[in-house]
C-alpha cells in the first residue's frame, strides 16, 4: 500500500491537507500514511475551521471535503460553491460515496477534483495531484481572461482622448487619430505621421 504514494505529485510535498470530514469518513484512513509525504496532514470537523487554518497558507493548502458529511445533498453544492469562492487560494477535492466516479478534470463550479468514496491511496493520491493541476490552470485561465479584458480597457482609453467627433448629416463619428514619431535612419531628424 505504501508504494501508491510514490506517485505523488512533486508540489504535495509543500502542500499542508485538510481533511473536512464525519468522524468515521473512509478517507480519513489515508491521514496517516498522507502525512508521511506532506507538510501536514489535519482532520477538521467543519469547512469554517479548514478554511481559517488554510488562509495563512494561501496555495500551498488543499481541502479533501467529504459531501457526504452534509444531510442534505442538494445543500451540500451550494455550501461547497461558496465556501470555494470564500477561499479561491485553497484548492479543493469533494469526496463522496454517492459520486458515480472520480471526476479528475476539474470541470465542476465547487472543486478541483472529485474522488469517489471508497477510494484507495492510488485514488486518493491522484485525486490530489489532478487538485493541484486543475487550480493552476484556472489560475492561469483567469488572469488571462483578467488580461484581455484589461488589454481591451486600456486600448479604448487610449482611443478616446485622441478620438476627434465630426458630425457628418447630422450623426456623430468618431475618428481615432494615430500619431507617429520615428526618426530617419538617414539624416536622424524626427518625422511625425498623423
Amino acid at each position: 500500500m505504501e508504494h501508491a504514494f510514490s506517485i505523488l505529485d512533486a508540489r504535495l510535498p509543500h502542500c499542508h491537507l485538510f481533511i473536512v470530514s464525519e468522524p468515521g469518513c473512509p478517507v480519513r484512513h489515508h491521514a496517516d500514511r498522507l502525512r508521511a509525504h506532506m507538510a501536514g496532514v489535519w482532520t477538521v470537523p467543519s469547512l469554517a475551521l479548514a478554511g481559517a487554518m488554510a488562509a495563512p497558507l494561501g496555495e500551498q493548502a488543499i481541502a479533501l471535503v467529504s459531501a457526504d458529511m452534509f444531510a442534505d445533498p442538494d445543500h451540500a453544492l451550494p455550501l461547497l460553491a461558496g465556501f470555494r469562492a470564500a477561499n479561491p487560494a485553497l484548492r479543493m477535492v469533494v469526496a463522496s460515496q454517492r459520486f458515480d466516479r472520480h471526476g479528475f478534470d476539474g470541470g465542476c463550479s465547487h472543486a478541483d477534483a472529485l474522488l469517489r468514496l471508497p477510494a484507495g491511496p492510488v485514488g486518493v493520491t491522484l485525486a490530489l495531484g489532478a487538485a493541484m493541476t486543475n487550480h493552476a490552470r484556472a489560475l492561469v485561465e483567469d488572469r488571462a481572461a483578467q488580461a484581455a479584458v484589461a488589454a481591451q480597457g486600456k486600448a479604448e482609453a487610449a482611443c478616446a482622448p485622441d478620438a476627434r467627433r465630426r458630425l457628418r448629416g447630422g450623426r456623430a463619428t468618431i475618428e481615432p487619430r494615430l500619431q507617429l514619431s520615428c526618426r530617419c535612419l538617414k539624416t536622424g531628424r524626427a518625422v511625425g505621421v498623423s
